[in-house]
């Protein structure tokens, strides 16, 4: 007995999930899912575009990926009403009953695992103004933290390959976030007009430097003066001094 009308058009959403949000050409399918020109041409549609059409999508968009706010806005959409940050299985079933919906592969694609995508989420959130979804993926960060931590073996190589740095300027008077790839080159880049030396106050050893530096930018973004200088008090020094590694473990991603 062949394939239904309905059943086609959700294989079709699957693979547009699956793809980016790239809608797939009638080649790709069919190698895919192995269903055959004849299941589909003739009996339900004239032509490929037409089934991609009425699955929902536009069969001009077949070469295009889904566009990085967008992508963003579907994750935040349903994190906020899911009010926590979900496992991948949840998401790939969110995938499967939500047309156009990323699935967990589409999104690791783009961001390289759950630390990473809760970091853009957490970028995206402070550009929009989403204090839910920013409280939501600053707690999956901290958690990301403490689990790889908890996880890692004693007698093991530590991961560690940067640094995330704070340091004060007293003329300033303001704290310096940076980061660095090794203990050599912390600090290299400050500018040399300075009159005196930063005065170091805090490191943080990381697996993911850039990942780290940007969760700290964005956590006291709203003390931001200029370039990597903030307007810490001692509260927020003594918030990033709680933490002495980050390691983003390779469970994770």
């Amino acid at each position: 007995m062949g394939m239904s009308k309905e059943e086609i058009l959700a294989e079709i959403r699957r693979g547009v999930a699956a793809n980016d949000g790239v809608a797939p050409g009638e080649i790709a399918f069919r190698a895919r899912t192995g269903i055959k020109e004849s299941a589909w041409k003739g009996r339900y549609w004239a032509r490929w575009t037409d089934a991609v059409r009425e699955a929902g999508f536009d069969p001009n968009s077949m070469n295009q990926r889904i566009p990085e706010d967008e992508l963003l806005e579907k994750l935040a959409t349903y994190i906020t009403n899911l009010g926590r940050f979900p496992i991948k299985d949840e998401i790939n079933l969110k995938a499967r009953s939500t047309p156009s919906f990323p699935v967990w592969q589409t999104v690791k694609r783009r961001y390289g695992g759950m630390p990473q995508t809760a970091i853009a989420l957490l970028e995206y959130s402070k550009k929009t103004g989403d204090g839910v979804l920013a409280e939501i993926c600053d707690r999956r960060i901290q958690q990301e933290s403490s689990k790889a931590v908890a996880r890692r073996v004693p007698s093991k190589q530590p991961a560690y390959i940067g640094f995330v740095y704070l340091k004060y300027s007293p003329s300033l008077r303001l704290y310096k976030i940076g980061k660095a790839n090794n203990a050599d080159k912390r600090g290299a880049g400050i500018s040399p007009l300075l009159p005196e030396d930063l005065v170091p106050k805090h490191e943080i050893k990381t697996d993911y430097p850039y990942i780290l530096e940007k969760y700290w930018e964005h956590r006291f973004k709203a003390k931001k003066k200029q370039g990597e200088w903030y307007d810490l008090n001692s509260q927020d020094v003594e918030l990033f001094k709680k933490r002495r590694e980050f390691i983003f473990d390779e469970h994770f991603s």
